[in-house]
């Protein structure tokens, strides 16, 4: 079968049948039997957590802290993740009427309770230390805790080290067993919450989690799905000052909060003062400071400039033959991640891309489907001072002596995995149909299967587009395609390269989309999210 316009390889889930409606479609191209809990998720659906093996000891702890006044110390990370986790707790241990600080590092700093922090808190004299996002692989830091009559609760959700820290206690989806589900960092904070609070979890907790959870892009399955469902009612209805500025300011209706608007609108701006500054200035908003809204608002303007310019600048540059892409810049670390992510969706291929600090390189990687870089990494681990991550993102440090051994060893180990030609990116559609079937009502049913995130796709159709007239391209740089498909308006974002596509091929033209309901002066109609052509 040919490529798509964008290169990519169309797979149907199922072929249409007798199927009434879209719902039913769906239900069957990914093989789903929802039940009241997937349809319909409460509070009373979330897990026990004392599924934790640790939770009753974490928390008894922390109860005795309190009641003896001790000095609690919240440590979180830069990113959304780590920066709602430590809102989760800081906020839960308050109601608690904890003595309790927050601190967040800089990426500066790097990743973890380092040395430093560790030393610090040492200085400062806390009792307790309770991790959010981090932890596990900071042996010697709790070790250094411990020497000094410190305690450590870590709640983690990274790699499990082979060395274990001496910690208090652990809250962590896979340690000592599996649970069903892979929580975030902020999933696992609101975890040790609902034990702390037994059960009685305030909306801002869940607002928190959701976001932390839709950012850290984990698989919204099981509790996830729950956690993300409530977290979005709950945003819909906020009372958080500093949030509700923040939708303001990025054009967002706090009533048509969803999964899409967190992950292209919320989370970038949130994220943009650890890429760009200081991750405090976002947990400060989040803790209700209205004033840092604007703030956050310029940071993220500023951080799109300068992606854009390094960007551009990389690919005059780059040399895309490679079975990999390995790009050095001068880039911070916090802009590195999101230049691996736009190289590796325009080229399909594994993406370091390395930032120069002093006699090291920090480095960001991001890899298509087929090739696992968490895996991948540990087989060169002997090149780095420290690496980690998942499947698709990852990170490491090396010194510079090591890089040219490393370039040439990572090509060759991609080439060994993905061959001299590579799979096509697989764009997965449930089903082809036709205008006919998109009803308005058809597709407000079809949408309240939603949350749809990471590990449950929104719906991806497929139709004959036997007219396509009025098209466009529009958006302040003209990158977007605007055009009608029968009576129904269609936009593709970033990709006004296929309108000369579309002209060309008329009425033979195949699109793949999103349905979607548009509503205008309380009217609603259904429009298209287009994502490729053929």
């Amino acid at each position: 079968m040919d490529l798509s316009f964008f290169k990519k390889k169309w797979h149907f889930r199922h072929q249409k049948e007798n199927e009434k409606n879209l719902y039913e479609l769906f239900l069957k191209a990914r093989k789903l039997n929802p039940t009241d809990e997937f349809l319909s998720p409460n509070n009373s659906h979330l897990s026990d957590p004392d599924n934790f093996p640790e939770m009753q000891k974490a928390c008894e702890r922390v109860y005795s802290a309190i009641q003896k006044n001790e000095k609690i110390l919240v440590f979180g990370d830069y990113d959304l993740d780590g920066i709602s986790g430590a809102a989760i707790l800081f906020r839960t241990l308050k109601l608690l009427g904890a003595n309790v600080s927050v601190w967040l590092p800089s990426r500066a700093d790097g990743f973890g309770l380092t040395k430093k922090y560790a030393q610090s808190a040492i200085e400062r004299k806390f009792d307790l230390v309770i991790t959010t996002d981090c932890g596990f692989s900071d042996y010697n830091s709790v070790v250094s805790l411990k020497e000094q009559g410190i305690d450590t609760i870590i709640t983690d959700h990274h790699s499990i080290p082979k060395k274990i820290p001496p910690y208090y206690a652990i809250i962590h989806p896979q340690y000592p067993i599996m649970q069903d589900t892979l929580f975030a960092g902020a999933g696992v904070a609101l975890k040790f919450a609902q034990g702390l609070l037994k059960n009685n979890l305030p909306a801002e907790l869940l607002e928190f989690s959701a976001l932390g959870t839709v950012a850290d892009l984990v698989e919204l399955t099981n509790e996830n799905r729950i956690i993300v469902a409530l977290g979005i009612e709950c945003l819909k209805k906020t009372k958080n000052p500093g949030l509700q500025r923040l939708f303001a300011l990025s054009g967002t209706k706090q009533n048509e909060i969803d999964v899409e608007k967190i992950a292209f609108f919320i989370a970038p701006r949130l994220n943009s003062a650890g890429r760009m500054a200081h991750p405090m200035e976002a947990l400060a908003l989040l803790l209700g400071k209205v004033e840092n809204a604007p703030i956050l608002e310029k940071i993220n303007s500023e951080r799109q400039l300068v992606t854009e310019k390094y960007i551009k600048q990389i690919l005059e540059e780059l040399d895309h033959n490679q079975p990999a892409l390995v790009v050095k810049t001068d880039a911070t670390a916090g802009i590195i991640g999101l230049l691996a992510g736009r190289l590796q969706e325009r080229f399909n291929k594994p993406v370091v891309v390395l930032s120069e600090e002093e006699n090291e390189f920090k480095a960001s990687c991001r890899s298509p489907e087929d090739f696992h870089l968490a895996d991948s990494l540990k087989e060169l681990s002997s090149h780095f001072l420290a690496y980690g991550g998942h499947a698709q993102a990852a990170g490491f440090s090396l010194i510079k002596e090591n890089y040219s051994n490393f370039e040439k060893d990572f090509h060759n180990l991609v080439l060994k995995k993905r061959g001299n030609k590579p799979p096509a990116p697989l764009l997965k559609i449930d089903a082809q149909i036709s205008l006919d079937d998109l009803s308005l009502e058809s597709v407000e049913q079809l949408l309240c299967l939603a949350p749809f995130g990471a590990g449950f796709s929104a719906p991806v159709f497929s139709i004959k587009a036997e007219e396509i007239y009025d098209s466009r391209c529009v958006g302040k740089t003209g990158k977007h395609l605007l055009f009608r498909c029968g009576s129904f308006s269609a936009i593709a974002f970033s990709c006004a390269d296929a309108l000369d596509f579309i002209h060309k091929k008329g009425s033979r033209v195949e699109i793949a989309f999103t349905p979607e309901i548009n509503t205008w002066n309380g009217s609603k109609s259904v429009k298209l999210k287009v994502y490729d052509f053929r």
